[in-house]
């Protein structure tokens, strides 16, 4: 399975009875993982227990072959995530990267955010010092970390106090540099 960048797709699940009684589990949370399952981001919160959910791909600048997609119950503890890894091809234009120099690649997810933002960083250099900041279209910061001692990472930030709109996130170290668009919701 293979799906692109900002594509529209649509996840399926078996709810066997669980929205009815005594279950009675009328909503559920999805998840998607950028590493077999083994660490997730929230997709979409609350949907219906109905079996299936219309949802828009994370924008990725690198292509990764191993997502996986969860759907937990909200208020219970089952949960199932899919069988198989899949892929999630980069989006060569739009809102994707803009600028990357050197061997470093950002991914932003969700993209478009709600309240939280997912930023994966691969190919840092582990003895160097790195500044991640998001920018909004004045230039000012209005979200900044600094990030050492990893080659890759996962970020979790929670953007829910910054006003809808296109912000600019920006990765930089010693001679690496890279920049992303953000559209938060």
């Amino acid at each position: 399975i293979t799906w692109a960048s900002t594509s529209s797709q649509t996840i399926t699940w078996n709810v066997n009875g669980t929205s009815a009684a005594p279950i009675n589990c009328a909503n559920v949370n999805i998840l998607i993982s950028y590493d077999g399952g083994q660490t997730f981001s929230t997709l979409m919160n609350n949907v219906a227990n109905s079996g299936s959910q219309l949802i828009t791909v994370p924008t990725l600048t690198t292509t990764i072959t191993t997502c996986r997609i969860r759907v937990e119950s909200v208020g219970n503890v089952f949960f199932d995530i899919s069988n198989n890894n899949f892929t999630i091809t980069a989006n060569s234009m739009g809102i994707a990267n803009i600028a990357t120099s050197s061997n470093m690649a950002m991914q932003l997810a969700p993209n478009p955010a709600n309240d939280q933002l997912t930023v994966l960083l691969y190919g840092l250099k582990n003895s160097e010092k790195n500044s991640l900041r998001i920018y909004d279209l004045l230039g000012n910061v209005v979200l900044k970390d600094e990030i050492q001692g990893k080659e890759n990472l996962s970020l979790q930030y929670n953007i829910s106090n910054l006003a809808s709109g296109m912000y600019m996130v920006e990765v930089s170290g010693l001679g690496t540099k890279a920049v992303s668009r953000l559209i938060k919701q």
